[in-house]
């Protein structure tokens, strides 16, 4: 597992030396240049309505998807309920193909407790082959409405042809206990190098 900072304090002051931002984006945690990791999880600090999960470059190891769970305090399974829903564009390299499309088979049902998909396809592990994109998680630490979450993330060159391709994930974990932390990682193998941040939005 890579290092994990989870001071919400120690974010990059945008502002200046000596002050605080007072509104924004703030830096909670951070994974930079990681290599071979099989995983990768960020404590949930109980400070902010609304994070937002930055990836830079994420490269797998072997083909695979890139997915995400959650836990809450009192369970350590990465199974929480999900309810979601998936589709995503594409357009191939050589221009042969374009379209977009509803993706079923990456839905979750709540009684499924997977990890979610955030890409349409398998991402391939040639040298130009990198997925980057944004997880916006609300509301994580309310302890009454259920945990909704919104996906995009663009890839390009998958494992059955060269292109790009912009996906959307969205749905909610059915839990009204607080989330206290998120592992990202590959459905299968390790992730072979990229960037994950965590950033709280301060309102």
């Amino acid at each position: 597992m890579g290092y994990i900072g989870d001071n919400p304090q120690s974010y990059l002051d945008f502002q200046g030396a000596g002050s605080q931002p007072t509104h924004g984006l703030e830096l909670a945690a951070s994974s930079v240049n990681f290599t071979t990791e099989s995983e990768i999880d960020f404590t949930i600090p109980d400070r902010y309505e609304l994070y937002e999960f930055y990836f830079i470059n994420i490269h797998p190891q072997s083909a695979s998807k890139f997915v995400f769970q959650v836990n809450t305090a009192d369970d350590t399974g990465w199974d929480r309920p999900i309810s979601s829903t998936f589709w995503y564009t594409w357009h191939k390299e050589d221009g042969s193909s374009v379209g977009e499309g509803y993706e079923g088979n990456l839905d979750q049902g709540v009684s499924d407790g997977a990890f979610q998909t955030l890409n349409g396809d398998d991402m391939n592990t040639s040298a130009d082959a990198a997925l980057s994109g944004v997880l916006r998680l609300f509301n994580p630490s309310n302890d009454t409405y259920s945990k909704h979450f919104l996906g995009n993330v663009q890839q390009m060159n998958n494992t059955s042809d060269p292109g790009i391709q912009n996906s959307f994930a969205a749905g909610y974990v059915d839990t009204t206990s607080p989330l206290t932390a998120i592992r990202f990682k590959m459905a299968s193998g390790n992730m072979d190098s990229g960037s994950i941040y965590m950033y709280g939005v301060k309102a």
